[in-house]
């Protein structure tokens, strides 16, 4: 049974010369070179590269913190840089997404703030489900081809029961018909 080398990976703390504190700055994962990859921050477009250029390359240390497997390494990360916008890092470490479900941590990419998963948190109309702005909308009496004269909560429970189409309906509330299918507006409370 043979076993693969597992590659070892460092966390490293880019700081100006004689800092130590850890929680200012900036904290990265590599399985290169230290310094190589000091350089490639130099070079960056993203704001660290920029905070590195003004300060120059005198006036900053790169520093090993840990070394450790890629999993160890990125956890040590994250628990260093829980959340974005810590000292020079834009983004949460570990690897992890910069935003996560508060209810079940599920990582939620295209959001810029926290918020819930559909799981946790359904947004979406689930179908069956009562509208919250049911029975607010305009309030108008129709008379029926039999002269009854009726009124709705609904549009739409109202043209399923009468079998009317709900548009049609709205078209002889707004006067752009004068009747769908014999009924006719008697009032518009809109």
């Amino acid at each position: 049974m043979t076993t693969q080398k597992e590659r070892m990976y460092k966390v490293y703390h880019i700081r100006p010369i004689g800092e130590t504190d850890t929680s200012k700055y900036y904290v990265g994962v590599t399985k290169n070179a230290l310094e190589f990859r000091l350089l490639q921050h130099f070079t960056s477009k993203r704001p660290v590269g920029a905070i590195l250029r003004d300060l120059g390359r005198e006036a900053v240390e790169i520093v090993l913190i840990g070394t450790g497997s890629k999993a160890e390494a990125l956890e040590m990360e994250y628990k260093l840089r829980p959340v974005m916008n810590i000292g020079w890092n834009c983004k949460a470490g570990g690897d992890y997404s910069t935003v996560r479900c508060s209810g079940c941590g599920k990582p939620l990419p295209k959001r810029k703030t926290g918020a819930m998963c559909d799981s946790c948190n359904p947004c979406r109309f689930v179908k069956g489900a009562v509208p919250a702005n049911k029975g607010t909308g305009v309030k108008a009496f129709f008379k029926s081809p039999t002269g009854e004269v009726m009124t709705y909560t609904s549009i739409t429970d109202f043209c399923k029961e009468h079998g009317l189409q709900p548009g049609n309906l709205r078209k002889v509330i707004k006067g752009l018909r004068e009747h769908t299918k014999g009924w006719t507006l008697v009032k518009n409370e809109g």
